[in-house]
């Protein structure tokens, strides 16, 4: 299977659909590189590489790829679907609108999945300076989940909460 097959094949695949992919070929013809953009590619470099060319391409595809905060605008993992343009999260082909607060802890725990994120640092990165509750983090989660599920918000006792995709 050629660079243009496999680059093809991934985008059909819905967990790899938003990967990055990076043609580097020693082809340099128009076609070619027409071909590579079709298939789905994201850039084409042709060689010899420069490798700090290199660094600054893919880094500039994530920057493109990233929200004003430096978080993806659109994560994808599995069944799960959080469309930041949109302002939505999609399970298995269902829509869930989630409260501004809400949608926002979402969002920060999937943008690391299996990160444990300390309630401190919450409560940071989501209300700032602002003086909450002990409890308000908890009745936030207990309310996520009561609309999204339980499997996707994984309660580590004393320590913080992380995103779990579900098997």
């Amino acid at each position: 299977m050629n660079g243009l097959e496999t680059c093809r094949k991934m985008r059909k695949k819905k967990d790899l659909r938003n990967t990055l992919i990076i043609f580097l070929t020693a082809r340099d013809d128009e076609e070619t590189e027409i071909a590579g953009f079709e298939a789905g590619g994201d850039d084409f470099i042709t060689k010899p590489i420069r490798i700090r060319t290199l660094v600054k391409r893919v880094e500039s595809l994530i920057r493109r790829r990233l929200d004003k905060t430096g978080q993806p605008a659109r994560i994808v993992w599995k069944d799960f679907i959080l469309d930041d343009d949109k302002k939505k999260i999609i399970i298995a082909g269902r829509e869930y609108m989630l409260p501004r607060l809400q949608y926002l802890i979402v969002k920060l725990l999937a943008s690391e999945p299996e990160r444990v994120f300390a309630r401190e640092e919450i409560y940071e990165r989501i209300w700032g300076d602002v003086v909450v509750s002990d409890r308000t983090l908890d009745v936030h989660i207990r309310n996520i989940r009561s609309k999204i599920g339980e499997d996707y918000i994984k309660t580590l006792k004393g320590i913080g909460y992380r995103f779990n995709i579900p098997s």
